[in-house]
């Protein structure tokens, strides 16, 4: 851990098989004394060892794709127009709630319940959600019983779970379905003119902010805190740490701005151009 420390950072780009392999030689000592730095619980050390593990294998899968650039610009511009269709259907369920309550035909709604983990369907309902009395009343299966806002009714016969929160869970899986897709296409943009980016490094501050709060319990902030957890992990991921404060502040903006939290910072104005 020391000697990862006094190693200057990497001012190039990262190679992904390298990273890969010094996350692989990283003993689970290794990682211990990192979250024990960062001063993280178990549950806490849990989520950040998946939150880096997922998003060093989704970066990988992205460096795979760049290297026929001719087939990455066609799957570029496939995701893109997939991604605008997305979009259209969020709007849709979004706009036309009430009217997919009533229409919304039975057998999608129980489809969509089948395919889904429970805690896939915890997450999506929250405080609205089942509660199961054990690992086999799940809704994959339904073979004993769930008891669900009070009421206890036998799993296999989970109809009206499916008919009350169907909707809800079809939007839920067209959001998580959409949210992967919207990350590779912003790592493409990334790439593309103006100053490079370091798109890997950007892409595991904005993995970390997304998942700020369990891991270290709190929003995200160009704070100490949450500074120190994204220096520590680029460390450990051994890419670069210059400048990155304004890369948090950067990659922050961006998603306040994603989440209609915020304001871009207006384009400047080209030469010769007046005030409106």
């Amino acid at each position: 851990m020391t000697e990862r420390r006094k190693q200057k950072p990497s001012t190039t780009a990262p190679n992904m098989a390298a990273i890969v392999a010094s996350l692989n030689a990283r003993t689970s000592g290794d990682w211990k004394i990192l979250f024990a730095e960062l001063k993280l619980s178990e549950s806490q050390s849990s989520v950040l060892f998946e939150v880096v593990e997922h998003a060093i294998g989704d970066l990988c899968d992205y460096e795979a794709l760049r290297v026929d650039l001719r087939q990455y610009k066609h799957l570029k511009n496939r995701l893109t127009r997939l991604s605008g269709l997305l979009t259209k259907v969020e709007q849709e369920i979004t706009r036309a709630k009430d009217d997919l309550e009533v229409a919304m035909p039975r057998a999608a709604r129980e489809a969509v319940v089948k395919m889904l983990a429970s805690d896939e369907i915890l997450t999506a309902l929250g405080a609205d959600g089942p509660v199961w009395a054990s690992d086999s009343e799940q809704p994959s299966g339904y073979h004993e019983r769930c008891s669900l806002q009070g009421q206890t009714y036998p799993a296999r016969e989970f109809e009206p779970f499916a008919w009350k929160f169907g909707v809800r869970l079809i939007e839920h899986t067209v959001q998580r379905l959409h949210a992967p897709i919207l990350d590779w296409i912003n790592m493409a943009r990334q790439g593309k003119g103006g100053k490079p980016r370091m798109v890997e490094r950007d892409y595991l501050i904005t993995k970390l902010a997304e998942n700020s709060e369990a891991i270290i319990g709190k929003p995200p902030t160009p704070s100490k805190r949450f500074l120190a957890l994204c220096n520590a992990v680029l460390g450990a991921c051994m890419l670069n740490t210059e400048g990155l404060q304004d890369a948090v502040e950067r990659t922050l903006r961006a998603r306040k701005v994603k989440n209609g939290e915020g304001l871009a910072r207006p384009k400047a104005r080209k030469k010769n151009q007046t005030a409106p």
